[in-house]
């Protein structure tokens, strides 16, 4: 029954883990962005350092150093603004990705609500059908031995006995309904299907002419 019961958690949960991966592909990029914005800087510095040694040494050195220091800052103020506009683009951008996704995941959230007492019900009769489809694989097993009549009969009682464990399996799991935002619609839905079973029920033991359908 659980993992039935996860296919109602899963679209939530892709998104809570595309969310996660989206906050990594920026938090990457940023620090990528960063390390460049650093090299570029460095490279610049040691540039400058390296024209001031060749500078020096001339007698207007000083002069042309501290033109090249204020060059240098105006370079790094350039570079800073430049890198500081590509990190907020990247912001907005992981921003809107984000909102996207948790529209999406607040979407999934009032579906699953709004479905949840329908989703619930499907699960438990998905999953008592299958346990009775299960049992019915051996329900030839059990009377390959007979013939006739007497095989006939065996088949309906063993057809009853699948029956009444579906209908005991849905009455057990109706109360998983109570889980949901709408318990009573579920019940409702396992109910009618349950009474369509009890149905069935009644003509396996009419057919085999027993009375008490106790």
């Amino acid at each position: 029954m659980n993992k039935y019961l996860k296919q109602i958690q899963r679209p939530k949960d892709i998104v809570d883990e595309k969310i996660q991966e989206v906050r990594e592909k920026y938090r990457s990029a940023k620090e990528e962005l960063q390390n460049d914005k650093r090299s570029l800087i460095n490279k610049l510095k040691s540039k400058i350092i390296d024209q001031s040694k060749e500078t020096i040494k001339d007698e207007i050195g000083d002069e042309i150093n501290s033109k090249l220091n204020e060059r240098i800052g105006e370079r790094i103020t350039q570079i800073e603004k430049f890198f500081l506009r590509k990190h907020l683009n990247l912001d907005m951008e992981e921003t809107r990705e984000i909102q996207k996704l948790e529209e999406m995941r607040e979407n999934f959230r009032k579906a699953k609500k709004a479905t949840a007492a329908v989703v619930m019900a499907s699960v438990i009769i998905s999953y008592c059908n299958k346990m009775y489809i299960k049992h019915r694989k051996l329900i030839h097993k059990n009377c390959s031995s007979l013939t006739g009549s007497k095989y006939t009969k065996c088949m309906k009682k063993q057809h009853i006995i699948s029956i009444k464990q579906k209908i005991a399996m849905l009455r057990a799991n109706m109360k998983r309904c109570d889980n949901t935002s709408n318990p009573k619609e579920c019940r409702k839905r396992v109910q009618t299907y349950t009474l369509k079973m009890n149905d069935k029920l009644i003509q396996f033991l009419k057919d085999i002419a027993i009375i008490d359908v106790g």
